[in-house]
């Protein structure tokens, strides 16, 4: 820093810490010194629209010219997979029943709002007894209220399945196998397991809560975190139109098909060439 033509890039992923203490695990303090230490001279990498707004109502004092946007990929491993053996293999790993499952896949923390997704799921289940719900994630500090909100409501383990940690190379197959992937976070500055569940053909249902209505568009359903009755609704949609399901994983599809890697590299290497331009 200070040496003439070199410049210092920061990348940013996410405020969830500071925007939802109450939320989020620990570590804002932390975050918000990083943050604070941004100089105006510097560069930041938002990986989302909504992460460069919220940094910069954090930070008003930036330049919003020295924030890019660049949104981030899932990788490519995750596809469709049609294989019926591969399917069943893996629903059996992990202890999951022949009938139809909703998933989700996330650290079972409060910030990702899984009590709302227990509560939704019971309503649903009132009149489609048939289908189970599957939490895929290791365990965090809202695991105890979700538990009791499941035993509160008489919900049996069969109905609701707690897998712990997933091997990236089975989740594909969980994405791609699942009626729907169920997203209800209060906040995310990106929000990978909507893209990866996308990319491989999933129906998504999802909050519109932070960047996740850039990430997801109009390819899966938006619900407000904090109404848990359309979430129960969007369940009860999904999983009673052959129609909207089929509408929804063409386009998944390709709404994965905007973000990649590649396209990640290239908009670096602009930020790298603007800001060695303003040297």
């Amino acid at each position: 820093r200070g040496v003439k033509g070199l410049h210092r890039f920061l990348t940013v992923h996410d405020l969830a810490c500071i925007i939802h203490p109450e939320a989020s695990e620990a570590g804002g303090a932390f975050l918000e010194s990083i943050l604070k230490s941004v100089a105006p001279n510097d560069y930041v990498i938002c990986v989302s629209h909504s992460t460069k707004r919220d940094l910069l109502n954090f930070r008003k004092d930036l330049d919003p010219n020295r924030v890019f946007v660049i949104h981030s990929a899932a990788a490519e491993r995750f596809q469709p997979v049609t294989d019926r053996e591969t399917l069943v293999n893996v629903r059996r790993r992990y202890g999951i029943t022949d009938a139809p499952y909703f998933l989700s896949v996330s650290t079972l923390e409060k910030r990702k709002n899984l009590v709302s997704l227990i509560e939704a799921f019971f309503h649903f289940s009132q009149l489609n007894p048939d289908c189970q719900l599957v939490l895929v994630g290791p365990s965090a500090s809202a695991e105890k209220a979700i538990r009791t909100k499941i035993e509160n409501l008489g919900l049996s383990k069969n109905r609701v399945r707690f897998t712990g940690f997933v091997d990236d190379n089975d989740l594909p197959a969980l994405y791609s196998d699942c009626l729907a992937f169920v997203y209800p976070s209060f906040y995310e500055g990106f929000g990978f397991p909507p893209l990866e569940a996308m990319q491989c053909g999933a129906v998504v249902i999802s909050s519109n809560g932070g960047s996740l209505p850039e990430v997801v568009g109009d390819a899966g359903l938006l619900v407000s975190p904090t109404n848990t009755p359309a979430l129960a609704e969007a369940l009860h949609q999904v999983a009673t139109s052959n129609g909207l399901r089929e509408e929804l994983k063409k386009r998944a599809l390709q709404q994965a098909k905007k973000f990649s890697w590649k396209k990640n590299t290239e908009e670096l290497i602009k930020s790298y060439r603007l800001a060695l331009g303003s040297t």
